[in-house]
């Protein structure tokens, strides 16, 4: 679907992609990195023509709603875009955070999660998750993070 926008937009994007998020999972005894879409029914388009944009997705068949917040298009906030890009790899892939729980205290010590510990409201450690404050995602962003060990 980003490819498609992509083309019919043209010059006027920048960047048109859909987020993906990695967790390890166990199947069949085995663990394996699986990925999942981060905002289901989301493309992410960057651009600096707006208009530009709207000509475009107006070409597309139904398949495509632009979310407006009044009569302009909504956009990321920019602390909210400066997360997400803080989270993504080049791929636009969240990968999976490692890090250690210290007196109820998590430290990452690899992953997109270094450094904003702060961000993390909550960890799920039976399904190997954490969730970051964000205005993303109701409840948090999910995020994959693998604790390796509890003190």
């Amino acid at each position: 679907m980003a490819a498609h926008v992509s083309r019919l937009i043209g010059s006027a994007a920048g960047a048109c992609f859909v987020p993906r998020t990695a967790y390890e999972r166990r199947r069949a005894g085995t663990w394996r990195t699986e990925y999942e879409l981060t905002f289901p029914s989301y493309v992410f388009i960057s651009v600096a023509d707006e208009d530009a944009l709207e000509r475009g997705l107006s070409v597309m068949t139904g398949r495509a709603h632009l979310p407006r917040v009044g009569a302009r298009p909504a956009t990321l906030d920019p602390r909210e875009a400066e997360l997400l890009t803080a989270l993504m790899d080049q791929s636009h892939v969240i990968r999976v955070s490692r890090g250690t729980l210290e007196d109820g205290r998590l430290t990452v010590e690899e992953g997109p999660l270094a450094g904003l510990e702060h961000l993390v409201t909550r960890i799920d450690r039976h399904r190997r998750v954490a969730y970051v404050s964000s205005d993303l995602s109701e409840g948090g962003l999910r995020v994959g993070l693998e604790v390796v060990s509890k003190i």
